[in-house]
């Protein structure tokens, strides 16, 4: 299979291919490899409609002293695996010699590696077929293991013995299901055996790694994130923590994908589907995803209670969190309270309204000192002034400062 000179010409696969055709100049092999090799491949069988390619990674038999001496490279602290940033159209690219990987004994990094000068054996050491291939400076396509016969199937295959892949690093089992999730695959019924077999050693990959993954997921959209969790869900999900109820999360996001696909970006999955604070600190979520859980959260407590008020409703839709609030509601029940309309219309109004900060300034003109009672009053003044201007009244300054006078004189 050839690549059209149409995908060769983007700018980051043209300096990519430019840099492995001066290290052929050289003497030595290079090709193009990995996810941007079947990112093209899959485009050019119209399995994917669009085509965006960020990252380019180079394979050579070259080595690093080699490079350095020949090219401007830095260190990006992969020399270990044979790995350099190679700079080319002032473009970085991760170069990595080939090389034939030994036992993976603490679960992740080989605890030897050889060289080699064979692009086919080097792809050998790879998680799945289409992630296994190369591509030639002439644009030609190199597939040793059945990477075109997988994308053409649908169904993820492993490089070689799955259980061997899977037990050479288990945070593979996690990465076929976002695989799967992102491109709309199967996973054949032997490689989800060898999931299930491998599974116990994810109680070994630290928890960051988890995350990094499942928001990886949630970059491709809420559809993609929802069938990585179905596959979470049969039998391996209580493997990686058992407080997660991975089948609810799966059909909440589907929910959500029904209703509002268009609306979701990776900070929403942590927030969403994780029970509890402490599980989200297990799950080393960054600070403004804890956050956005305890405003969904607490949001949630009033809404079911039906305690929302008008300034509760004001507040949350001014809040850049308020999509998040939306779409967990929407998860949980199937449904949300406030249309699309009501929403714009409260928003409308609310941007005739007195600003927060020119009540709260009437009211210390008015003598109210500073503490707990001038937060309860002003709320008690916002929501006396939203419910006059939702009868439609203007509220003028002489207004407000009667609404004032009035929340003081109650108490």
């Amino acid at each position: 299979m050839r690549i059209s000179e149409t995908l060769l010409a983007l700018e980051i696969v043209s300096a990519g291919l430019s840099l492995a055709r001066k290290i052929t100049e050289c003497g030595y092999t290079a090709v193009l490899a990995g996810g941007c090799v079947r990112d093209m491949v899959r485009y050019e069988m119209g399995k994917d409609s669009e085509l965006d390619i960020h990252d380019v990674d180079i394979a050579t038999s070259m080595p690093m002293d080699e490079l350095r001496r020949h090219f401007r490279c830095e260190s990006n602290n992969g020399e270990a695996h044979g790995t350099l940033l190679v700079f080319e159209n002032g473009i970085p690219f991760e170069v990595t010699r080939f090389r034939a990987d030994g036992n993976y004994s603490d679960g992740r990094h080989p605890d030897s590696v050889e060289w080699s000068d064979s692009f086919e054996e080097d792809a050998a050491r790879r998680d799945f077929t289409m992630n296994a291939m190369g591509l030639t400076v002439d644009g030609t396509v190199l597939d040793y293991y059945g990477g075109i016969d997988s994308i053409e199937s649908g169904v993820l295959t492993t490089v070689g013995d799955a259980i061997a892949r899977f037990s050479e690093d288990a945070l593979r089992i996690i990465r076929a299901f976002r695989f799967a999730g992102k491109f709309s695959m199967s996973i054949g019924p032997g490689t989800m055996a060898a999931c299930q077999a491998v599974a116990g050693k994810l109680s070994c990959i630290s928890m960051e790694r988890f995350h990094d993954e499942f928001r990886k997921c949630a970059k491709y959209g809420i559809r993609e994130v929802a069938r990585m969790m179905s596959f979470m869900a049969n039998g391996i999900g209580w493997q990686v923590d058992t407080s997660v109820d991975w089948n609810a999360a799966a059909q909440m996001l589907e929910r959500i994908a029904n209703k509002y696909p268009d609306e979701w970006t990776e900070d929403h999955l942590f927030p969403i589907v994780m029970p509890d604070e402490e599980t989200m600190r297990r799950f080393k979520c960054t600070r403004d995803e804890i956050s956005a859980w305890k405003f969904i959260r607490g949001m949630y407590r009033g809404y079911t209670a039906g305690t929302l008020d008008v300034v509760d409703l004001v507040d949350g839709l001014l809040d850049p969190r308020w999509p998040i609030f939306r779409n967990y509601v929407l998860g949980v029940s199937g449904s949300f309270a406030l249309s699309r309309g009501d929403e714009h219309d409260l928003l409308s109004r609310e941007a005739t309204w007195p600003r927060t900060a020119d009540m709260s300034k009437a009211l210390v003109d008015a003598g109210e000192p500073s503490g707990k009672q001038f937060g309860e009053r002003l709320r008690k003044i916002r929501l006396a002034v939203y419910k006059k201007k939702g009868k439609l009244q203007c509220v003028y300054p002489e207004d407000l400062n009667k609404l004032v006078a009035s929340v003081r004189e109650e108490e």
